[in-house]
């Protein structure tokens, strides 16, 4: 008798679960135009790569300055600035500062208004053919992404943002 319902039962269900499934409709009607977006990129700012030049300090403390005028304090309150290197003696690799190579030798940047300060602990002078580059993002709408943005690598930044490599 148990059998008999609940074979009686498991018909009813698949019956029903074939007229829930045959009544649904893939076309409906198409939802109102939504507001304009705002361009993702329309306030970011980079620098082409360029060469550190002269290095100052002694060993272990080295650094450079590079005037960046697009380091507001609005952006050092609110936005994102990026920094990257490709070092001579790394080859091409882009490396995202901060960053530690072989050594240890750290490489990082430190930012005021209007001017980014690239460092290096390296025990000589380093390299004045080295390339630096930076990203300005200042704050704007706030943007859903896969990931925070200090996560991603060069590439993907510079895909999201249409940044020429």
């Amino acid at each position: 008798m148990q059998l008999l319902i609940m074979k009686s039962l498991t018909k009813i269900l698949s019956a029903l679960m074939l007229v829930f499934l045959m009544s649904c409709s893939k076309d409906g009607e198409t939802g109102p135009q939504g507001p304009a977006g705002i361009d993702g990129n329309a306030n970011v700012l980079y620098s082409d790569w360029f060469l550190s030049g002269t290095w100052s300090g002694s060993s272990g403390n080295y650094n450079f300055n590079k005037a960046a005028t697009a380091i507001t304090q609005t952006v050092l309150d609110q936005g994102v600035v990026l920094a990257y290197t490709k070092l001579t003696a790394d080859g091409s690799n882009v490396r995202p500062l901060p960053a530690t190579t072989s050594g240890p030798t750290f490489w990082n940047f430190i930012l005021t208004v209007g001017n980014i300060n690239f460092t290096s602990s390296l025990n000589s002078s380093p390299s004045t053919n080295n390339e630096y580059r930076y990203i300005v993002i200042p704050a704007t709408t706030a943007l859903r992404l896969q990931k925070p943005v200090t996560e991603m690598t060069y590439n993907e930044v510079c895909a999201f943002y249409n940044i020429p490599l």
